[in-house]
């Protein structure tokens, strides 16, 4: 072999361990993916209360959870911490009222030094990621 050979291989390696690397979910792709089901979750509860004109409450402790109505403040399923920022005095959740407006409030995700955060507004109840 010669050492211009001996190179190519070792180029190749390197670029099939990268291509291997990327395919291994991460962090950022599973935080991505939980974030993605709360975000589904809570717009369908945002919908829910506008058709039923009941006001509707998503708990903070149930939001990454895979299995509906399990606390999830560490998901075992997930291994994300979800934490729930609200006023002082109100229960940890989010509630949607039928006009479409919620209790405007912040759900953090944090696993490790990956964090992700979903904003709720009062007012329009619209969601958005910061």
């Amino acid at each position: 072999m010669t050492l211009l050979e001996l190179l190519v291989v070792i180029v190749l390696l390197g670029l099939l361990a990268a291509i291997g690397a990327q395919a291994v979910p991460g962090d950022d792709r599973r935080l991505q993916g939980v974030s993605e089901r709360v975000e589904h979750r809570l717009r369908k509860a945002r919908l829910s209360a506008m058709r039923s004109g009941v006001a509707v409450f998503v708990p903070c402790e149930s939001m990454a959870s895979s299995r509906r109505g399990e606390a999830a403040k560490a998901d075992r399923d997930t291994g994300f911490t979800v934490s729930c920022m609200s006023g002082a005095g109100r229960e940890r959740g989010i509630t949607f009222f039928p006009d479409g407006s919620s209790s405007g409030e912040a759900i953090e995700f944090m696993s490790g030094r990956t964090r992700t955060r979903i904003r709720v507004d009062a007012l329009t109840g619209s969601l958005a990621f910061e």
